[in-house]
């Protein structure tokens, strides 16, 4: 992969290498997502949290309380002067990525970005700006990349085994706690694009996984409903393609029943993969007569099933008991994903591609204009 930070692989390489042997690090936001960042860190030996930045003190003191952290800070800007940091967690609302992490990385610290990169590509220029004129590296935590049963379905499509990959279908319906409780103040209830940058990114950053860059899209939006007095454009279905294989996206939040699956169709045979229920299974073609080949698949994939579900049902009894820690699908995304940005770092795996992250933000935020005019319901 090449990089967009620096001007060479082996730069960057050396630069990653020269880092300190423990890793301080700061979390810019102390909301939600940044009690499970401080938990997947308090397992990393190579790093140590310092500091909590919010502009809540009270809540920047509880996180700080609850894992030892000692330092409390009210802003990034003394995060960014003070330099008693190498690595910043930027777990803000998305419309104050660019500014944070522009501001951290020109001053040579290292970030992490919660999920999407920023609103725009100008957004996701100035922050790649920053960290060549820091001399610094930044990576999104897209997670879902790593959930386990992604992972596995990827190892699969990648193995050859059922030929080439040609076509993902993807439902993404799922509930929404903000929708549920009509939160319509929330950033992502602006716009379809932020919902989108929000929400979809998530399905879509899994595809773009398994099929490549994404050329072109296609959208057709749903009408738009009326909750609680708010109008708002929830569904999308999604046409995608690559240079190598077609997909489809049907995307829909604030439903009641969660269901997030995909179907990957190979010459040879296909995948299907549910990522609530974590699990994975195939089906392939043999030289056997049909009947004998749809029991073979319905055999074997029945049999895939009892076990995954046998060990998730384990997994999740061990873990409630404390018997050993979380090994739910999101903990484990959010682990591999925050474990990978510093092995990179320490020059270990691959250099991060940021072209990968801006262009899944131009995606979301192209969708809408894409969205099929016959509806007309589409409102940015």
């Amino acid at each position: 992969m090449t990089s967009a930070l620096l001007n060479s692989t082996s730069e960057l390489k050396a630069l990653a290498c020269s880092g300190p042997s423990r890793w301080r690090v700061g979390l810019l936001g102390a909301g939600y997502i940044a009690e499970t960042h401080a938990a997947v860190l308090a397992e990393i030996p190579e790093v140590l949290v310092t500091t909590v930045v919010d502009v809540q003190p009270e809540r920047a003191a509880r996180l700080a309380q609850r894992w030892k952290i000692p330092r409390v800070l009210a802003n990034s800007e003394a995060l960014a002067g003070n330099r008693d940091i190498d690595v910043a967690h930027i777990l803000l609302p998305p419309q104050l990525h660019s500014g944070a992490a522009s501001q951290l990385l020109a001053a040579g610290i290292h970030v992490l970005i919660e999920k999407p990169m920023a609103q725009s590509a100008d957004e996701c220029e100035a922050i790649e700006a920053a960290a060549r004129v820091g001399r610094s590296h930044s990576a999104v935590n897209h997670n879902f990349i790593y959930h386990p049963a992604h992972t596995c379905a990827r190892g699969w499509a990648s193995s050859g085994k059922l030929g080439r990959l040609r076509h993902v279908t993807m439902d993404f319906n799922m509930p929404l706690q903000q929708l549920t409780a009509q939160q319509f103040g929330h950033w992502m209830f602006n716009s379809a694009r932020n919902l989108l940058l929000e929400q979809a990114i998530h399905p879509l950053s899994l595809i773009d996984d398994l099929i490549g860059v994404i050329k072109t899209a296609d959208c057709i939006a749903s009408p738009v409903e009326n909750i609680g007095g708010f109008e708002l454009t929830r569904s999308f279905m999604i046409q995608l393609r690559s240079e190598r294989a077609t997909a489809q996206l049907r995307f829909s939040v604030g439903e009641s029943y969660p269901l997030w699956k995909a179907s990957l169709i190979c010459d040879d045979g296909a995948i299907a993969v549910d990522y609530v229920a974590n699990r994975v299974t195939t089906e392939e073609t043999h030289r056997w007569l049909p009947p004998f080949n749809y029991l073979h698949n319905g055999l074997s994939q029945a049999g895939s099933v009892a076990v995954q579900d046998a060990r998730n049902i384990s997994n999740y009894v061990l873990t409630t008991l404390g018997l050993q820690s979380r090994t739910d699908p999101f903990f484990i995304s959010m682990r591999e994903s925050i474990r990978a940005f510093y092995r990179f770092l320490r020059g270990k795996t691959e250099v991060i591609n940021n072209d990968n992250f801006t262009g899944l933000v131009k995606l979301c935020r192209n969708l809408p204009e894409h969205a099929d005019p016959r509806t007309n319901v589409v409102k940015t």
